[in-house]
């Protein structure tokens, strides 16, 4: 995090890669309502962005960009830049509605984690958008509470990365407008078809057509008149459209003060990467143990001795020993608590695997946390080891949990003991 948390204040934030002297004019209109301006840069040289954001940002952080980078997985570590305790997110191809200006101070006082605007997508000329599906609705969840513990990440397929989530948000008609159809060409935006289409090949929508294909090419999809923006609304969308003109038609962006300049610094690719919660981990990431507790809930019965089928509830221990954080599967690391059997006598069945459970909070290293894990005895009586260990999904099992030598034997269970099948009936 930037700091320590300031209450009550507002941080407006642009993962800006290029386009900085438009940049700098979105970014001017957010002067009034905002208590910081931070601004992420990987493109171009630090002095070129100091020289076209400095009177208007209070901190610029320019940090290394990898060809394998998505914005999405760049987005949980630019939210950590911001010092205040909201947050509002615009790109470098959206304008803010004056609707949007005039609500925010308001917003910052709700007692909710997040409010989600509308994006409404500019095409044909300056005063004009897509009012049809799949262009709107097109929710962006872009204010929100700047609080580690309610803010979540939800995987996503279209960037290769995963969008922020928080629970108790609403949905308001505050637009910000996207420009994308008139900053880029059609060529262009062909591109970025397939870049996205690299990450995740043709995701459909609803109809069954390829988001990206539809969405970026409305000229050859697109079947309804566009609506017209609101007339207060124009000035702003032509203003920013002019930035990227020729030097003579651009708009001068005042600075925020007399001898106002941001703050200039620097991160690398790897501390960009290392707030991603979906990043892969490192060896030493996995290092840990797994203990099952002697809690009375985990010994109603001899863990040697289970009957088919028979269900129990474990109390473990997890401890992390190794360097890094294991993120909760809220925010979409997809680490989980679970279970396997495997077949100890010659029969050779493949491995059960039970229920997993999520982490439900952070376990930073010399860490320890007591999580609840519901088994199940295999049906098939036999010889088992039953393994209960950490799994990060899709990628391995961690390897540092507790194992235990099970003989399953057939029979029903009921009511605290063993009962022959016909006691059932009873």
């Amino acid at each position: 995090m930037a700091g320590a948390m300031k209450k009550g204040g507002l941080s407006v934030c642009c993962p800006a890669g290029d386009s900085f002297e438009r940049v700098a004019v979105i970014l001017s209109m957010f002067r009034d309502v905002a208590d910081e301006i931070v601004c992420c840069t990987n493109s171009a040289p630090a002095e070129i962005v100091y020289e076209a954001l400095g009177g208007v940002a209070d901190r610029i952080i320019h940090y290394q960009w990898r060809p394998d980078f998505s914005l999405d997985q760049v987005l949980p570590w630019v939210y950590e830049q911001c010092s205040h305790d909201w947050l509002f997110v615009v790109h470098n191809d959206e304008v803010p509605s004056q609707a949007l200006l005039a609500a925010l101070p308001d917003l910052r006082s709700s007692e909710l984690f997040g409010h989600v605007t509308t994006r409404r997508w500019v095409y044909g000329d300056d005063s004009h958008w897509l009012n049809e599906y799949p262009w709107e609705p097109d929710f962006q969840l872009r204010m929100l509470r700047n609080d580690r513990a309610s803010l979540q990440f939800q995987r996503r397929t279209i960037h290769g990365g995963s969008l922020p989530t928080v629970p108790y948000r609403r949905h308001l008609d505050l637009p910000l407008y996207h420009l994308d159809n008139l900053v880029n060409g059609g060529e262009a935006r062909r591109r970025k078809v397939q870049d996205l289409d690299a990450f995740a090949p043709r995701i459909p929508l609803a109809d069954g057509r390829s988001i990206s294909d539809i969405y970026y090419q409305p000229e050859r999809y697109s079947t309804r008149l566009p609506a017209a923006v609101p007339t207060e609304d124009v000035p702003s969308i032509r203003r920013v459209l002019a930035s990227g003109g020729p030097k003579e038609d651009r708009h001068p962006v005042a600075a925020t003060g007399v001898g106002h300049r941001a703050r200039l610094t620097t991160a690398t690719a790897d501390e960009v990467f290392s707030r991603w919660p979906g990043r892969p981990l490192a060896d030493s990431d996995y290092l840990g143990t797994v203990r099952l507790t002697e809690s009375p809930l985990s010994s109603l019965r001899d863990l040697s001795k289970f009957f088919s089928g028979e269900q129990r509830i474990l109390v473990v221990e997890i401890v992390n020993t190794g360097t890094g954080t294991w993120d909760c599967d809220g925010r979409g690391a997809e680490l989980y608590l679970a279970s396997r059997w495997l077949c100890e006598d010659d029969r050779g069945l493949p491995p059960i695997e039970g229920p997993r459970v999520v982490l439900p909070s952070y376990v930073h290293p010399g860490e320890r946390d007591l999580l609840l894990l519901p088994i199940q005895a295999p049906g098939e009586p036999g010889e088992y080891l039953l393994e209960v260990d950490l799994l990060h999904e899709h990628v391995r099992w961690f390897g540092c949990g507790t194992r235990l030598s099970v003989s399953v034997s057939a029979g029903a269970f009921l009511d605290g003991g063993p009962a022959a099948s016909g006691a059932a009936e009873l």
